[in-house]
């Protein structure tokens, strides 16, 4: 059964202690990030004059892209693999060749430009506000260190988690066990007490629930499903109604 707003909920006492967090999507605006970092890389590297629309570059990358980050949570490519090779493939299907050196370059300036970008979800830092007077929070990722770590220091929301969890540092990816039992360890935590709250069903919500971690499923689009989580919500503020 699935929990959608309650009003009563807020003036009950909250059973949890601890929230866990999922950061691309859910906290930090990946979409809107990605694309402004992309724009810069088009016309650092004048794309354009390869009579390419930068809407059909940044549409080719993210398809591209997505395909690679599924291969990688498969464990079926490395990290370098996935950094380089997304945007090779991107630039060949769009009949653009450059010598391999440029596409490491690309690559670094990509990351650099992708993890300053500052935007986060729509109501990220009031429902951050609201549950750090209450709550001790986390956040669990499969995204890469050092890059994490910046984009959690660049738009401002470092200070409010106690622990970072990321997932190359565990040696598996969201959704394995293994994962959500290392930050329950880390936080000093217990399933029974802990909430995750993530915008990946596989990943952020039924990782969670594999180990007994109730969970809140940001669902933005409606993806229809017939899982049975603990509650969902189309938009971060309403979590404001159930914690």
């Amino acid at each position: 059964m699935v929990f959608y707003l309650n009003f009563v909920l807020r003036s009950m006492p909250s059973k949890y202690k601890h929230i866990f967090f999922d950061l691309d999507h859910t906290l930090w605006d990946h979409d809107l990030n990605t694309r402004e970092a992309l724009f810069e890389i088009y016309d650092e590297h004048k794309i354009e004059s390869f009579n390419v629309h930068v809407e059909e570059f940044i549409d080719r990358y993210i398809i591209i892209n997505r395909k690679f980050w599924k291969k990688y949570r498969n464990y079926k490519v490395s990290k370098e693999n996935l950094r380089k090779n997304r945007f090779k493939n991107t630039f060949t299907s769009l009949n653009i060749r450059f010598e391999e050196e440029v596409y490491d370059q690309i690559s670094l300036s990509y990351i650099d430009k992708m993890s300053q970008q500052k935007h986060l979800i729509t109501s990220a830092l009031e429902l951050l506000n609201y549950l750090n007077e209450s709550y001790d929070l986390h956040i669990i990722t499969n995204g890469f260190r050092e890059i994490q770590f910046r984009k959690l220091s660049h738009s401002g929301i470092l200070p409010y988690f106690e622990n970072i969890i990321v997932s190359e540092d565990v040696g598996k990816h969201k959704p394995h066990p293994k994962v959500f039992k290392h930050a329950l360890d880390l936080s000093s935590a217990n399933s029974s007490d802990s909430i995750m709250v993530g915008d990946n069903l596989e990943a952020d919500i039924l990782g969670a629930k594999s180990v007994g971690i109730d969970q809140i499923y940001l669902n933005s689009s409606g993806r229809p499903h017939e899982e049975e989580v603990t509650y969902e919500v189309r938009q971060l503020g309403e979590i404001l109604n159930i914690l």
